[in-house]
Formats: C-alpha cells, structure tokens, sequence
C-alpha cells in the first residue's frame, strides 16, 4: 500500500487493484488451460491415428505373411511330391528285370502302389513335426482352421471326445 501512496492512488483503491489483478490471472490461466485442453486434444487424436496406422501395418503383414505361408507350402508339397512319385518309378524300374515274369513285374507294381502312400503320409509326418514349429499359431489357426498338419494327405487330428 505505501507503493501505492507514493504514485498517488488512494488506500481505497487498492482493493480493487488486487481485484483486477487476480481477475487478469485468471483470464491467463483460463485461456492456458484451454490451450492445453485443445493440445491434449491434438495429441489423442495423433495417438488414435497411430494406433489405427499400426493396427492397419499388422493385418497387412500378417495377410502377406499367410499368403507366404501358403504359397511356401504348396512349392513344399509340389517338390516332395515330385521326389516321391519320381523315388518310386526309379524304385520301380530297378526292382524288375526284363526276365522276369509279368506276374512278378505286375507284383512289383502293386507292391509299390500300395506302399507309396505310407510313404508318402510319413514323409508328410516327418514334414509336418519339423515345418510346422516355424509357423506360428497365428498362422495355423488364423482363419478359424483347427487342423495342425501341413499336408492334405495327413488327416487332422480328432478333437478327443469328453470321457
């Protein structure tokens, strides 16, 4: 108050300066507050947006990474069937000699088609056991699909029924 006197004011208006500078603070710390508010604002909506942003690069890796899957096990089987079916015609023809009888040659023959598709569903086995701990659950049961084979040859595996 004696600040006051001494620039002329009068004791009875420094209430009111009090007043208007506290009102002043006020107004600034509003109009601070809702700066902030609209900031926050802006920053939620970046957070939101780059939320989706991840969310939309997850699906799309992961629909690229199935379609890799699949692709890598249809060259897979194609290649291992192709060895298999060629293992057996070279199989074949060392098994039988032009002097044998066609009895035994056609013995041969079945003898081998009737065991190629052991072979071949253990040969699918073995691929799966090995193949399938790379692909990840995500993977293998992305798309509602219970079975845990690679293979068509190898039938997925029942679900156990309640004892």
């Amino acid at each position: 108050s004696g600040l006051l006197r001494r620039r002329g004011w009068s004791g009875a208006a420094a209430p009111w300066l009090c007043v208007l500078l506290c009102a002043g603070l006020a107004t600034q710390l509003l109009e601070w507050r809702r700066q902030m508010r609209r900031l926050w604002a802006v920053q939620q909506r970046l957070e939101d947006g780059r939320a989706q942003a991840v969310g939309r690069a997850r699906r799309f890796v992961r629909a690229r990474l199935v379609t890799v899957a699949a692709v890598t096990q249809q060259q897979l089987e194609r290649q291992l069937e192709g060895a298999l079916d060629g293992f057996a015609a070279r199989l074949g023809a060392r098994l039988k000699d032009p002097a044998m009888p066609a009895a035994v040659q056609r013995a041969v023959d079945a003898l081998l088609a009737s065991l190629l598709p052991d072979i071949k569903q253990e040969c699918w086995r073995w691929t799966d056991e090995r193949f399938l701990p790379m692909i990840s659950p995500d993977l293998r049961h992305g798309h509602g699909e219970t079975s845990e084979v690679l293979s068509p040859l190898v039938p997925p595996a029942a679900p156990l029924a309640p004892p």
